[in-house]
């Protein structure tokens, strides 16, 4: 049987440790040898907006209103250092639904993820399910 605190919203991350240089042979700046500064972590997460400090939901465009066009909009991001994030890009989803997840995207402000104490980049995807009213 499952146990219920599992079935609250969690925010699970997948830690992949990106880095930009090798992670063996670097030299500390007390001249030891450890692995290469984390850069950034991609997170897979269940309930992204459980991250979330400021959300904007998206406007229903007037054009997809008329054309009763409807779906799913999937944005990769990467979240900066202070939780902003600083690129977005379209994966999936209708043209004329897109633009409208892409400005409200722009106006969200995440939890800054910290890892060891210190805050980190991350990257996501979210999705965004634009339903007719």
């Amino acid at each position: 049987m499952h146990n219920m605190r599992w079935r609250k919203p969690l925010f699970i991350c997948v830690v992949l440790l990106i880095c930009a240089t090798p992670s063996y042979g670097q030299t500390s700046s007390k001249g030891q040898v450890g692995p290469a500064p984390l850069r950034r972590i991609i997170c897979n997460c269940t309930n992204p907006k459980a991250r979330f400090i400021h959300y904007v939901r998206p406007r229903y465009p007037k054009v997809a209103l008329a054309a009763k066009v409807q779906g799913k909009v999937t944005l990769e991001l990467l979240i900066d250092k202070s939780g902003t994030p600083r690129k977005i890009d379209v994966i999936s989803g209708s043209p004329l639904l897109a633009q409208a997840a892409l400005a409200a995207a722009k106006k969200w402000q995440y939890q800054p993820l910290r890892l060891n104490g210190e805050a980190v980049e991350m990257s996501t995807r979210a999705e965004i399910n634009f339903v007719l009213p």
